[in-house]
């Protein structure tokens, strides 16, 4: 089966995607499955690294782990917004009350995936997130 085309920014080129998750076999595994898709993927183990990427610009997308320890994905997520509010952000979370709770409800426009997930569920979530954009205000 041909492998679609990855979505892409505005620029044309492939979208560039923040993972953020401190389970560095998952951070991996993630990050290849979405660079095999035609993703531009930058991995970080930390809010405190993914808040200086975010700072830095050029990203279309987060995907991040809720449970993560120093700060937790939904901080993460709200500093990222501080910083770049038009980015749109995926929560990958085991724990689906904590993250449905917080994530697509008002003003955080999150796409939430469960875990565990398949790759089909996984590509997924990351397109519904580009192609709905900025979270509505």
């Amino acid at each position: 089966m041909p492998q679609e085309a990855p979505d892409t920014s505005p620029k044309n080129s492939p979208a560039k995607i923040l993972l953020v998750d401190d389970d560095e076999v998952l951070l991996a595994h993630i990050g290849r499955t979405l660079q095999n898709q035609g993703y531009l993927v930058e991995s970080c183990e930390d809010a405190h690294q993914a808040l200086l990427k975010i700072k830095g610009g050029g990203f279309d997308l987060m995907i991040t782990d809720v449970r993560m320890p120093e700060a937790s994905g939904t901080a993460l997520a709200e500093m990222a917004r501080k910083n770049c509010p038009s980015l749109p952000i995926v929560v990958i979370s085991s724990d689906e009350v904590l993250a449905k709770a917080w994530s697509g409800h008002g003003k955080t426009g999150a796409v939430f995936i469960h875990k565990p997930f398949t790759v089909k569920e996984l590509i997924a979530g990351v397109r519904a997130a580009l192609k709905a954009g900025p979270p509505k205000s």
